[in-house]
C-alpha cells in the first residue's frame, strides 16, 4: 500500500508519497491553486492509475474544508501539529527535539515519540518575507527572493557588535547582530535590504527557540523557509552565540506532510 501525505497550509499545497515501511518516493510542492478541491482530487487519481491500494492522510489548515466524498480513496484527518512533529524528528533522525515549523508563520513543538505538544509560534514567516518583499522589490516567490537577497550585504544595513563597542560585551562575537536596519539609509541597496530582511527573520526564529526548548534538545528547522540558502547561515550565527544545535533536515519543506503517514 502506498500513503499519501497532504499538507494544506495557507499558501502552499504539498504531498509526498511513501512506501508501506515509510520511505520516500516522491514529493511535490505547488502553490496553492484556485481549487484545492480539484488539485487533490486530480492528483489521486492520478497516483490510483498507477497503484490500486492508496491511502490519504491529510493535514494543515486547509483539511477541514475538503468534501472527501468526492475523493474516492480511503483517508485519515490527521493533526497538524503532531504531524510537524513527527516529520521533524522522521527528517533529522532525533529522538526528542524542539521541532520549529517556519511556514506562513513559525510554530513550536516540542516533539518525542510519545507526544507533539504547541508550546509557542510567532506571526512570522514566508507570509511576513513575501508581503514585505511585494512593497519593496515586487518579488513574491521565495527562491527568486533569496537569489535577489545573495546579492546583499549585511554589514551595510545592520549594526553589528563590532559597529557599537570597541570592547568584547558579554559572551556576544563581533559579528552578532545588534540592530536589524539600524544602518539603513535612504542609499541603501535593496539587495541590502532584503538580505537583512531575510536574517532578521531567521534569527528572531532560532532566540525564540533558545528560549523554548528543554534542556539538552536540539532544535530541528523545518518548514519551506528552512529550504533557503540563507537559512543555514543566519541560524548557524545564531548556534554559535547560545551553544544550541540547529538542525536543518533536508527536505524539511515536506515534514509536515510526511508527518502525516507516521
Amino acid at each position: 500500500m502506498l500513503k499519501v501525505g497532504i499538507d494544506l497550509g495557507m499558501t502552499d499545497l504539498k504531498f509526498v508519497i511513501l512506501s508501506n515501511d515509510n520511505k520516500i518516493i516522491e514529493m511535490k510542492r505547488f502553490t496553492k491553486p484556485n481549487s484545492v478541491q480539484e488539485k487533490i482530487e486530480t492528483i489521486v487519481k492520478e497516483i490510483q492509475s498507477q497503484n490500486s491500494s492508496v491511502s490519504l492522510y491529510i493535514t494543515g489548515v486547509g483539511a477541514a474544508s475538503l468534501d472527501m466524498d468526492k475523493i474516492k480513496c480511503p483517508y485519515h484527518i490527521v493533526d497538524e501539529i503532531s504531524s510537524t512533529g513527527k516529520g521533524g524528528l522522521f527528517l533529522s533522525g532525533e529522538e526528542d527535539a524542539l521541532v520549529v515549523s517556519m511556514g506562513t508563520g513559525t510554530s513550536f513543538i516540542n516533539a518525542s515519540h510519545q507526544q507533539c505538544q504547541h508550546v509557542g509560534g510567532l506571526a512570522l514567516g514566508s507570509g511576513t518575507l513575501i508581503g514585505l518583499s511585494m512593497q519593496l522589490v515586487g518579488i513574491q516567490n521565495t527562491i527568486e527572493i533569496a537569489e535577489f537577497a545573495s546579492k546583499g550585504q549585511l554589514k551595510n544595513v545592520d549594526y553589528l557588535m563590532a559597529d557599537v563597542s570597541k570592547e568584547k560585551v558579554s559572551f556576544l562575537p563581533d559579528d552578532a547582530t545588534a540592530s536589524h536596519f539600524a544602518k539603513t539609509d535612504q542609499n541603501s541597496s535593496k539587495e541590502d535590504v532584503m538580505r537583512s530582511l531575510l536574517n532578521m527573520i531567521y534569527q528572531t526564529v532560532a532566540v525564540m527557540a533558545v528560549t523554548l526548548k528543554k534542556d539538552n534538545q536540539n532544535v530541528i528547522i523545518v518548514g519551506g523557509l528552512s529550504s533557503l540558502p540563507q537559512a543555514k547561515v543566519d541560524i548557524l550565527r545564531v548556534s554559535d552565540v547560545y551553544n544550541v544545535t540547529y538542525v536543518l533536515p533536508n527536505n524539511g519543506s515536506f515534514a509536515t506532510a510526511i508527518g502525516a503517514c507516521l
